[in-house]
């Protein structure tokens, strides 16, 4: 993926590269991960995983973050879940 990134010198073109895509546990993930930036270029090596024991609700957002996004959207009230 190559992306411009803002920059307060006016921005530069960022390339990141996923490869190298192995089984962890089941999930599929790249082990290769490389970031080009001018100038500069970074591999980054997956070598393992751990995957924790999670539920759905360790993803829902708190109360007040879910109440404004009600108000947000013009149906105050309305919980969303």
């Amino acid at each position: 993926v190559t992306t411009w990134s803002s920059a307060v010198d006016g921005g530069f073109e960022v390339t990141r590269v996923l490869s190298n895509y192995r089984d962890f546990d089941g999930i599929l993930l790249p082990a290769t991960m490389t970031r080009i930036d001018p100038g500069r270029e970074e591999v980054f090596q997956l070598t393992s995983v751990v995957i924790a024991d999670l539920v759905a609700s360790d993803f829902s957002p708190p109360e007040e973050i879910r109440d404004s996004r009600n108000s947000a959207s013009g149906q105050p009230g309305r919980r969303i879940d």
